[in-house]
């Protein structure tokens, strides 16, 4: 057989196949039993139009299942927790004690001047209680008037020449003394004012005088 006849056969048997192809998914008695005239469904006459290589694809079938797995209702319970309680907001409790102080910073060490500046006024605070003490003591020394112990409770007499009238601390010695006169060798009547009397020392003149009220 030469090549032409080859051809030529080939040809043919490719050509029954495609009507045989035809036939078989667009022919009166198709994949489905029936065509549309013959009564078939609605989806045969949707499979006739699929191309060749499309597979159909059957809704109904479910996806297989891949893995079944077990309920366990145990793991459904609330399970405790373990917590702990806190600080109760009703009680009081006492506060964190205070952090200790910090501790001081070292003293500083005073300059040459300033050494000399304390020297110099420990020194004047020496001097001057050296010269409080020398006066208190010439003060203790010196003599000192007697205290005058009367009280003057009232006055009578003329306005020229009035009378005081002094009693002691007990109230049973009633003393009169015109103006001008001593008392008891002591002290003397300078002067008797209308609220007040003046009482000077007999042995110290130049002791400022002592004023008494009238009466008090």
């Amino acid at each position: 057989m030469n090549d032409g006849s080859r051809t030529k056969l080939l040809l043919g048997i490719l050509a029954v196949l495609v009507l045989f192809v035809v036939w078989r998914y667009i022919g009166p008695s198709g994949p489905s039993g029936g065509g549309i005239g013959d009564g078939g469904r609605d989806d045969d006459f949707e499979n006739m139009t699929l191309p060749m290589n499309r597979p159909r694809v059957n809704s109904e079938v479910k996806p297989p299942v891949e893995e079944i797995v077990d309920l366990r209702v145990a793991d459904l319970q609330p399970r405790p927790r373990d917590y702990r309680v806190g600080r109760d907001p009703w009680r009081f409790a006492e506060p964190p004690p205070a952090p200790p102080p910090p501790p001081p910073p070292p003293p500083r060490q005073p300059t040459k001047a300033e050494l000399e500046a304390q020297r110099l006024a420990q020194e004047e605070m020496l001097r001057q209680q050296a010269e409080a003490a020398r006066l208190a003591a010439i003060e203790a020394a010196r003599p000192k008037p007697p205290p005058f112990t009367l009280k003057c409770i009232g006055k009578f007499g003329p306005a020229a020449r009035p009378i005081a009238v002094f009693t002691d601390a007990d109230g049973k010695t009633i003393v009169n003394v015109q103006q001008g006169e001593e008392i008891q060798g002591k002290w003397l009547l300078a002067q008797v004012g209308l609220e007040s009397v003046e009482i000077r020392f007999v042995e110290f003149p130049d002791e400022p005088a002592l004023r008494l009220p009238i009466g008090r």
